[in-house]
């Protein structure tokens, strides 16, 4: 099992599990599929899923982040769900994760907001991000 996760940024090398979790998780979101020849096909994209296969993105996330999350902790839990806002034009994935790390659990719990050809979140400590797909 993977102890660390590598980063590219003056953070470094991560190995609190919910910084691990929520590093992860933002890899995810922000991934392009493509990004590598070395691991083609093995890189879990949100925004793949959302240009693909958009119909199936609550099951979709849900495969792509258990598989990459399993790498890294000894149980994962991924729940996924699309809902609609007060804007009809926005929708809301719930991603919802519980995990374990020598025997503790951690969750994680955000809303990424779907908006036209945008995405658009927050992270702990971080200000609302937004991505184009």
């Amino acid at each position: 099992m993977v102890n660390n996760v590598y980063s590219l940024d003056t953070v470094g090398t991560i190995s609190h599990p919910k910084l691990k979790l929520e590093r992860l998780v933002q890899y995810f979101i922000i991934a392009d599929f493509s990004q590598t020849h070395f691991y083609q096909g093995q890189v879990a994209s949100l925004k793949y899923i959302m240009n693909n296969s958009i119909e199936d993105i609550e099951e979709e996330c849900g495969l792509a982040l258990d598989r990459m999350l399993s790498s890294y902790f000894e149980e994962v839990k991924v729940e996924t769900s699309l809902g609609l806002t007060d804007n009809e034009s926005v929708k809301a994935l719930n991603i919802s994760i519980s995990v374990v790390d020598n025997g503790k659990s951690y969750l994680f719990d955000k809303d990424i907001y779907l908006v036209n050809d945008m995405l658009k979140y927050n992270l702990p400590h971080s200000d609302e991000i937004t991505h184009y797909y």
